[in-house]
């Protein structure tokens, strides 16, 4: 998964609740996947704060 693959999930991790979050980071958890998501999840955190 790269970041622009990412970034749709990265946003819901973001809107989501802990329920949420905990799914996708499990999904996630030990994957090559994993780097791209969090580098997606940084690219929005900038955004989220405004």
């Amino acid at each position: 998964m790269n970041q622009k693959q990412a970034t749709p999930l990265a946003q819901e991790w973001l809107a989501g609740d802990k329920a949420t979050r905990t799914r996708i980071q499990q999904s996630l958890h030990g994957t090559k996947a994993m780097q791209g998501f969090l580098e997606a999840l940084a690219n929005q955190a900038p955004v989220q704060g405004k």
